[in-house]
């Protein structure tokens, strides 16, 4: 199935206590959810794990299927994303890839959830890593995708783990024109 995925780190320490943590963390969440769901896009995991406080979001996964603009969904929920919490005083770094992937359930009939794997939702964590504070790092395919509605800067290619060859990588600038009404693309 055709996707787009989006790696978000979020730079916020849970392992501070208090309800400031986590009041912080809910509305980090709440403001991920406003940018993601308008877009049609699913948000597959609100995590902490070794890289930090993580949320993981698809476009083209059920329950919506996959758009001719997903990448520019994708980007514009990022830098919606990226705005948003940086009002919160939350710094992030994204990385958004597109291509094919695997979707579909794991688990067991007791408890099972949707899944996405492949090389793009691991090239997507990979570009996060090196997106730094406040960066958003897009990979070729998205940047294809989206290149007329978007303007972007391109970069040098970065090394990541599991690739060969370095990967063209390209950084949001501003929209240049979407239609609000319909939420689509205009010429």
């Amino acid at each position: 199935r055709q996707m787009t995925v989006m790696f978000i780190a979020l730079k916020l320490d849970l392992l501070r206590p208090g309800m400031a943590t986590v009041e912080q963390t809910h509305k980090a969440l709440l403001e991920i959810q406003k940018a993601i769901y308008p877009r049609k896009g699913t948000l597959r995991q609100f995590l902490q794990d070794d890289k930090g406080l993580l949320a993981i979001a698809v476009m083209g996964m059920p329950p919506f299927s996959p758009h001719e603009n997903d990448q520019v969904r994708a980007v514009m929920a990022g830098m919606q994303v990226r705005k948003s919490l940086e009002e919160l005083g939350i710094g992030t770094s994204i990385g958004i890839t597109s291509g094919t992937a695997y979707s579909g359930f794991v688990g067991s009939s007791g408890r099972r959830e949707m899944c996405a794997m492949g090389s793009i939702v691991n090239m997507a964590a990979r570009l996060m890593c090196k997106a730094g504070e406040g960066g958003i790092l897009v990979s070729a395919d998205t940047y294809a995708g989206s290149a007329l509605t978007i303007s972007f800067e391109e970069l040098p290619p970065v090394t990541v783990k599991g690739r060969d060859v370095p990967l063209n990588v390209f950084r949001p600038v501003e929209v240049r024109s979407f239609d609000v009404v319909n939420g689509d693309v205009t010429e």
